[in-house]
C-alpha cells in the first residue's frame, strides 16, 4: 500500500467530532488527509514526509487551556509526527484563545529549522460546519497569501497530475486479466529495451524507472506549453520586480548543481581526489599537478602562493562513464574527470581563455572539506579510469546532478575531437 500514501494534509484533534467538518470539506474535494488523535500510541509510527498543511488544535488532551504546558505538549507531538526532511507547510492553528495562539507562535519560532513551517494562520474551527464552501475558500486564499509556498505547492501537484499520464501511457485499456496481461508486457518491453535479462534486479529496475522518468519530463513539458496568462500572472503576481539578491545565488547554485551522492558507483559522483589516491590511484594527478595545470603562474606574486593554492583548492574525480555503461554492463571502470573545488577569491588567478577548463557557477558549501563559497573547475588535460573495487570501498562526497553531468560529458567529448584554432 506504499504507493497510495499520497495525503498533504494532516489534522490533529483530540475530538474527531470537532475535525470531521474540516475533513469533509477536503475529502469531498479529493484531498486526501491524516487524521490523528495526539494520543502517545499514534507516535509509533514513522514521521510524515511531504506533508504541506497541519491543521492543528492547540489544546490537546484534557489538560485544559490554563495548563501553561499545553501548548508545550502540543509542540513536542507536532515535531514528533513531522519529519526533518518533509519540507516546507503551513499551519492552521484551531484556537480561541489569543494566549495560546500566541505562545504557539514564540515556540514556533525556537523550532528547528528543518521542521519549522513557513507560517502560522489563527482559523475558526466551527465554520467549516455551518459553511464549507465559503471556509475552503477563506483556507485557499490563506495558502494564496504565503508566497512563495503557495508557488511550490503548485509545482507539486503539477508534477503530481503528470505522475498520473505516465500511468495513462503505460497502463493497457481495459479491465482484470486482459488489461494485467497487456500492462506487464509494456513493462517487459521497456525493461528489456533499457538494460539486459542478466543485468542484476536493481539495474534493470533503474531502466525501467528511467523509460518512466522521460514519460513524466514529456507530461511535464506538454503541461508547460498550455500555461495561460491567467495562471502565470497568478502564480506571479507577488514576486514583482524583485530581482533576486546576488549574496543567494552562491547558495541556490548548490542546489542546482549538486545533490546527495547515489549509493555505490554511479555517474555524477564527485569523490574527494585524496581518498582515491587512497584505494591505489597511483596514477591520477594529485592536487599539485593540477595547480600547476590550471593556474597562470604570471598572476602569482608571491613565492608561497602556489602552496597556498595546493593547501587550500580541494582535488576531486567526478565521474563522467556514460550511464548506459553501466546499464548493459560494458565496463568495470568508472571514469573520472579531474579538478579542483577553488575558493571565490582565487578565481582570477585561473588561466584566461583556457578552453580544456569548464567552469562551474560559484557555490556555497558546507560540507567536510568544502566550506564557503567555491567554484568547481574541471581540466580535460586529466582522464582517468579506477577500478570498480577499490572505488567502491570510498564514499563519494556529493553528486553533480544530471543536467550539468550531461554539459560536462558534453564538454568534454568536444574537448576529445576539437583540433584546435589560432587566435591572437
Amino acid at each position: 500500500m506504499e504507493g497510495l500514501r499520497t495525503a498533504r494534509v494532516l489534522v490533529i484533534d483530540d475530538s474527531f467530532e470537532e475535525a470531521e467538518p474540516f475533513l469533509d470539506t477536503l475529502w469531498c474535494r479529493g484531498i486526501g488527509c491524516v487524521y490523528l488523535s495526539g494520543k502517545v500510541e499514534e507516535l509509533s509510527q514513522p514521521a510524515f514526509v511531504g506533508i504541506r498543511l497541519v491543521a492543528l488544535d492547540l489544546d490537546l488532551g484534557e489538560s485544559g487551556a490554563e495548563d501553561p504546558g499545553v501548548v508545550s505538549s502540543t509542540m513536542e507531538f507536532l515535531k514528533a509526527v513531522i519529519s526533518e526532511k518533509n519540507g516546507p507547510y503551513l499551519v492552521i492553528a484551531w484556537t480561541s484563545k489569543d494566549d495560546l495562539y500566541l505562545e504557539f507562535q514564540k515556540q514556533v519560532a525556537l523550532m528547528e529549522v528543518s521542521r519549522r513551517p513557513v507560517g502560522v494562520v489563527k482559523f475558526r474551527k466551527a465554520g467549516f460546519k455551518s459553511d464549507p464552501d465559503l471556509l475552503y475558500a477563506e483556507l485557499n486564499a490563506e495558502v494564496d497569501k504565503h508566497y512563495p509556498f503557495s508557488v511550490l505547492l503548485w509545482w507539486e501537484q503539477l508534477s503530481s497530475n503528470c505522475s498520473g499520464r505516465v500511468m495513462e501511457v503505460v497502463a493497457a485499456e481495459g479491465s482484470n486479466e486482459d488489461w494485467a496481461n497487456e500492462s506487464a508486457e509494456t513493462l517487459a518491453l521497456l525493461r528489456n529495451a533499457s538494460s539486459r535479462r542478466i543485468d542484476p534486479s536493481e539495474v534493470r529496475l533503474r531502466g525501467l524507472l528511467g523509460a518512466f522518468s522521460a514519460l513524466h519530463l514529456d507530461a511535464l513539458e506538454v503541461e508547460m506549453n498550455v500555461l495561460t496568462s491567467s495562471d502565470a500572472d497568478k502564480l506571479l503576481d507577488q514576486l514583482g520586480n524583485k530581482r533576486g539578491a546576488a549574496g543567494r545565488k552562491p547558495v541556490v547554485n548548490s542546489r542546482l548543481l549538486f545533490g546527495e551522492h547515489s549509493p555505490g558507483i554511479a555517474p555524477g559522483n564527485i569523490y574527494a581526489l585524496a581518498d582515491l589516491l587512497d584505494v591505489g590511484g597511483s596514477l591520477f594527478p594529485d592536487a599539485g599537478k593540477l595547480v600547476d595545470d590550471m593556474f597562470d603562474p604570471n598572476k602569482m606574486k608571491e613565492d608561497n602562493d602556489r602552496e597556498e593554492l595546493v593547501r587550500r583548492c580541494i582535488g576531486v574525480a567526478v565521474e563522467v562513464s556514460a550511464a548506459c555503461d553501466y546499464q548493459w554492463g560494458k565496463t568495470l571502470n568508472p571514469v573520472f574527470l579531474f579538478g579542483l573545488f577553488v575558493p571565490e577569491g582565487k578565481v582570477d588567478l585561473l588561466k584566461e581563455r583556457a578552453a580544456f577548463l569548464h567552469h562551474f557557477a560559484s557555490v556555497s558549501l558546507d560540507r567536510g572539506l568544502l566550506q564557503g563559497n567555491l567554484s568547481l573547475v574541471c581540466t580535460s588535460h586529466y582522464l582517468g579510469a579506477g577500478h570498480l573495487e577499490g572505488v567502491g570501498q570510498i564514499n563519494a562526497i556529493l553528486r553533480l546532478r544530471r543536467e550539468p553531468l550531461i554539459g560536462v560529458q558534453a564538454w568534454l567529448g568536444s574537448q576529445a575531437n576539437r583540433p584546435g584554432y589560432l587566435v591572437v
